[in-house]
């Protein structure tokens, strides 16, 4: 299976974790395209917000603009999750 945006790159059997948002924190790109996408204005490229997750490492490292870790972890996986409906179960459509 190819992740999005991968295509020339090596295979790799896993996909970053990594989030792009609009500057009115709309979740657009993840993974490979996130990283792609990065430095477009006014986006917010994030990565490693996992680690948010524990109190301490979010208070020395907190997410811009008040997003939560919960919130910004469950964009990414509706992220992926979409992704491989669209792949898996209905591939007609991508």
């Amino acid at each position: 299976m190819e992740w999005p945006d991968e295509a020339g790159k090596p295979k790799y059997s896993k996909v970053p974790t990594t989030i792009l948002y609009s500057r009115d924190l709309k979740p657009i790109y993840w993974g490979w395209e996130a990283y792609r996408y990065k430095d477009n204005e006014g986006a917010i490229f994030l990565s490693k917000f996992k680690l948010n997750l524990r109190e301490a490492y979010n208070e020395e490292n907190p997410l811009p603009r008040d997003l939560k870790p919960e919130r910004v972890i469950a964009d990414y996986i509706r992220l992926v999750v979409d992704y491989a409906l669209v792949l898996h179960f209905f591939p007609l459509w991508h």
